[in-house]
């Protein structure tokens, strides 16, 4: 009787803490931390994906979810299913997800999630105002920003129009100032911050790590070492439209493999300048206009950003006429694209269209990249003439995201640095932005 009596109480007692039968003492209220399985296994950036399992902790705070290491952001939770979104560069591993109150925090991995690196838009400096402030590239501020160049150490510079200066921005998107002083015009050659410009414009490094600058203002080509030693290359302080040394409110600016130097002036034509400071005229003439033909007897209108190819095609931006043209190692000016009238069509060559194309940049595959400031987008022109939009849906904004996505306000220059990162001058914005696969 007594043994019958001890077996009542032994199973009264499982059955009230509903131990598992054969299992490890863990309540039917407290399963283990588990991830039985994801709503999708593969995506781009900012993908929705529902996790479902067990251990979860329904307060999300509580929860952490990563992608291949990746800490991720958690919209909704439950005991039984989190939602995340895919953070950017992700890369494909498997997700993982911990809870601070169970296994002492420790995670716990789940199926692999395939990332699919997508075109994406994102900010590298400039807090959105206009000003002068140095620091990191979130806080930073540029006043009517322009040109736009990287050095071989990925290191971008900026012709900061508005405030007369030459900013810096280093890998980590630190802004500081390279060369010119601040709250000072001038013509000033010199070390650094001694030296001054008055409105420098479009910015380019030639193959030792010089980099040359159009300093509208002053009618003058700069050059400054990678040291940051400023001098005046050509030009005479008085413009003008003499071979030398006068210039002409010079604005593109490009160097050939030989060092020589190539200036879009507001005359409409380029003048070429070597090393030795020779000055001739490359192509166009006083005239505007569209004629293609032998370089200097060829026609331009508005001239703004210029750009060498790996085999020595030279790209002109002609604002006026909203057209892309091309001037070939023999001095024989084409042109490459655009209709003539503004627009915003993709297309082959000629059968595509342009509104007040600025900045010129190529890659190293011989593509093209314009900063088509009215229609607020980059375009990209394959070698043999094929127009596509690279980024910008073409509204007015600043925001983020993928290309197709993202919006800019003025994106008036761009340069592309040697792993083929696009990074663009987003003037309305007093942004700088980059376009990269992430």
């Amino acid at each position: 009787m007594l043994l019958i009596f001890i077996i009542a109480i032994g199973l009264s007692a499982c059955k009230k803490h509903n131990v598992k039968p054969g299992g490890d003492g863990t309540s039917d209220t407290n399963p283990p931390l588990a991830i039985t399985s994801l709503s999708v296994t593969s995506g781009p950036y900012n993908t929705p994906v529902t996790i479902s399992g067990t251990g979860f902790d329904a307060v999300a705070a509580n929860d952490k979810v990563y992608f291949n290491g990746k800490p991720a952001t958690i919209s909704s939770a439950t005991k039984t299913t989190l939602t995340a979104v895919v953070p950017m560069g992700a890369g494909t591993g498997n997700v993982s997800v911990s809870v601070s109150s169970v296994n002492n925090g420790i995670s716990v991995n789940g199926p692999v999630f395939n990332y699919v690196y997508t075109l994406t838009v994102s900010t590298v400096a400039g807090n959105g105002q206009q000003g002068d402030t140095n620091g990191p590239g979130a806080q930073a501020s540029f006043n009517t920003p322009w040109g736009i160049c990287t050095d071989a150490a990925g290191n971008l510079y900026v012709a900061d129009y508005g405030n007369s200066l030459i900013r810096k921005i280093d890998a980590a998107g630190k802004v500081s100032d390279f060369a010119g002083a601040r709250g000072v015009t001038g013509s000033k050659d010199g070390q650094g911050t001694a030296a001054t410009f008055y409105g420098p414009y479009y910015i380019k490094t030639d193959a030792s790590g010089n980099f040359f600058v159009t300093d509208l203002g002053n009618s003058l080509v700069r050059k400054i070492t990678p040291q940051g030693m400023v001098t005046t290359f050509a030009g005479n302080k008085n413009g003008g439209f003499s071979l030398s040394p006068g210039l002409d409110y010079p604005r593109g600016i490009a160097i050939d493999a030989s060092g020589s130097v190539y200036v879009a002036e507001g005359s409409s034509q380029i003048r070429k300048i070597t090393a030795a400071g020779v000055a001739t005229v490359y192509a166009g003439h006083y005239y505007q206009g569209t004629q293609d033909g032998y370089g200097p007897q060829a026609s331009f209108g508005d001239l703004q950003g210029l750009a060498f190819d790996a085999k020595g095609n030279l790209y002109v931006a002609d604002e006026i006429y909203s057209m892309i043209r091309k001037i070939s190692p023999a001095d024989t000016v084409s042109t490459f694209a655009g209709t003539g009238t503004n627009g915003s069509a993709n297309g082959l060559g000629t059968a595509a269209s342009f509104h007040g194309p600025y900045g010129l940049a190529t890659d190293k595959d011989g593509n093209v990249y314009v900063a088509d400031v009215v229609n607020n987008q980059i375009r990209r022109i394959t070698p043999g003439g094929t127009v596509t939009t690279f980024a910008g849906t073409g509204v007015k904004g600043s925001a983020d995201g993928p290309a197709n996505s993202a919006t800019f306000f003025g994106p008036i220059d761009l340069t592309v640095d040697a792993n083929g990162n696009v990074y663009v001058v987003d003037q309305g914005n007093s942004l700088i932005r980059k376009i990269s696969y992430q």
